[in-house]
């Protein structure tokens, strides 16, 4: 099965009448989707939430060396205190229930084990939407008759990967939002929206984990906007656009916390 063409959703069905899961780790993006879907209306069938535990266990192995450095840790440090001065939405969400938007919660240490494909098939998942997780494996993607649709606070292909807002800034590119399906591979499933930020956004935009929360709420809306008004979510050539280049692909990293505060004081000091 080619995991970048899956069924094609019957334009003549309402897409809030299919049954959706969303998949999270617990972080604010997912319970910003949660709560918003709540508000217009359109019924989340099944949440799996992703605590994560042998993938961060792992994590902090691998990166504990690379963070424990002086120089990081001063970094780190500082980017803590710089991007928490002016973020709303832990505030906003800190008393979240997800027993208020979703009859249906499955907790896994691991998204991608065998509990996680029994569900999706006991509540007939049609479509689902990634609110934060791991790596999908293909065994659950072939389980979601229409696909996962993933949000990714970067412009793809150009900024695939992790700390895309970062590496944007540093690259002095557009910033913006992608929709996308997800294939076994890291964000190179198929486009179906791409939206840009307008260009005053740092009249209200103070930090850069502010700007990634806002990109990320900017492709919430976009994506239900669409799931209202019954927009194509198929497959799309949105390579078409003139904005998007197919062979301008990139794959980022994390990066280095010493770098990363180069990049926020760049942010900081550049003109709006």
């Amino acid at each position: 099965m080619d995991l970048n063409h899956h069924l094609m959703i019957n334009p003549n069905v309402p897409l809030k009448t299919l049954n959706i899961a969303i998949f999270t780790n617990g972080n604010i993006i997912g319970k910003y989707l949660l709560m918003r879907l709540k508000e217009v209306d359109i019924n989340v069938k099944l949440v799996i939430f992703d605590r994560m535990t042998d993938f961060n266990n792992s994590k902090r192995r691998s990166i504990l060396s690379y963070i424990l450095s002086p120089f990081n840790v001063i970094s780190n440090l500082l980017l803590g205190i710089l991007d928490n001065y002016n973020s709303s939405l832990n505030l906003e969400f800190k008393d979240f229930e997800y027993g208020n938007y979703c009859e249906n919660i499955l907790y896994v240490d691991n998204i991608n084990e065998e509990t996680t494909i029994e569900e999706l098939r006991e509540h007939n998942i049609e479509i689902s939407i990634l609110g934060g997780a791991r790596i999908i494996s293909r065994e659950i993607i072939k389980e979601v008759k229409y696909g996962i649709i993933n949000l990714h606070p970067g412009i793809l292909p150009k900024f695939r990967g992790i700390d895309v807002v970062y590496w944007t800034i540093w690259k002095e590119s557009k910033l913006g939002w992608t929709i996308h399906y997800i294939d076994e591979y890291i964000d190179e499933g198929t486009i179906i929206k791409v939206g840009f930020l307008e260009n005053h956004y740092k009249e209200y935009i103070n930090s850069i984990k502010e700007l990634r929360e806002k990109l990320m709420i900017l492709s919430v809306e976009d994506l239900i906007s669409s799931i209202i008004n019954n927009l194509n979510l198929n497959a799309t050539n949105i390579f078409e656009s003139s904005s998007i280049n197919n062979h301008d692909s990139s794959y980022y990293t994390y990066m280095n916390p010493i770098l990363k505060l180069i990049t926020y004081f760049k942010y900081k000091i550049s003109p709006p």
